[in-house]
């Protein structure tokens, strides 16, 4: 704690020198999450002057479209801009500022929804350009990996406030399709991007001569399987299971209807007949429905 308060101190010198259109024109080149960063000290001290270093790296190019709800992605370096909404999205959680909320939630919604692959990446050699229309960027350099690590990441703050199932739908999609496949299955090196194109090949790193921020992050993505695994509402009785095979779990359960997608019920649960718990379930999938009605009863299928 005192290396890192220490290293805030120093940051927080240097950019009290600095007037607010240097740091905005520092801001135009890639600083990856400083404005977390800094908000995350302010939370593990409660000093207030962290919280405003934070806000020294709003990057208003960026934000304040966003804010409006305007999409000015196309053309910019992808990865540069998650861990700034990341932080937007940290400063949230830690002041209510509702301009922070707007920020986080339309990136995530157009990044989403308009400038991502089928298996939840983005981006072509890194940028991002037209949205909707990614039939014409089907290239060896789709997806870098670091740029799906960061959505996960800033998909976690979104369910957090929300507990809207489509921010762990997303996150399941990307983290099955794109960083389960971003590791080579007997080396365990991992790849900087999953190409798309036609006829693409993955190119793995080494171990001696690679060490990109895609091997960085890309070895923190496969210690990461169980963080998201479930997660449970504050009346500890909503569960949101990400894709577990619910018989092999030993949650047992009672008839009623096939599962189909979102769901929410009771479920009866025990390990070897011993225990037994409700609680209310919305499990992730396709052909998705919810029944906000009077409580169903279900039985589990051996394939979740």
């Amino acid at each position: 704690k005192k290396v890192l308060v220490n290293l805030a101190d120093y940051l927080v010198d240097v950019l009290a020198g600095l007037t607010d259109e240097q740091v905005q024109t520092m801001l135009n080149c890639e600083f990856g999450g400083m404005n977390e960063a800094f908000a995350q000290v302010y939370a593990l001290t409660g000093n207030k002057k962290y919280l405003d270093a934070s806000y020294r790296f709003y990057h208003r190019r960026l934000m304040e479209p966003l804010a409006e709800g305007k999409d000015i992605l196309p053309g910019l370096h992808s990865n540069t801009q998650i861990p700034k909404i990341i932080g937007s999205a940290r400063q949230y959680e830690l002041t209510g500022n509702s301009k922070d909320e707007r920020i986080a939630e339309f990136f995530w919604t157009t990044m989403v929804n308009h400038h991502s692959y089928a298996n939840g990446g983005n981006s072509s050699g890194e940028y991002l350009s037209t949205p909707d229309k990614l039939n014409d960027r089907l290239t060896h350099s789709t997806c870098e990996t670091c740029n799906t690590y960061n959505m996960l990441k800033l998909s976690r703050h979104l369910y957090e406030w929300t507990g809207d199932p489509k921010y762990l739908d997303f996150y399941e999609k990307a983290l099955y399709n794109h960083i389960l496949a971003s590791q080579h299955p007997e080396t365990g090196m991992t790849c900087y991007f999953v190409p798309l194109a036609m006829g693409t090949r993955k190119d793995f790193c080494d171990k001696y001569n690679s060490f990109t921020c895609c091997m960085g992050s890309g070895f923190e993505n496969h210690s990461k399987y169980g963080g998201a695994i479930y997660s449970h509402g504050s009346d500890d009785r909503s569960l949101y299971t990400l894709g577990i095979d619910l018989e092999r779990e030993g949650i047992e359960s009672e008839a009623g209807n096939r599962l189909s997608g979102e769901w929410t019920g009771d479920v009866e649960s025990g390990r070897g007949g011993t225990s037994a718990y409700g609680f209310e379930s919305a499990l992730s999938g396709m052909g998705r429905r919810r029944d906000r009605g009077e409580s169903e009863r279900y039985k589990a299928e051996n394939n979740f």
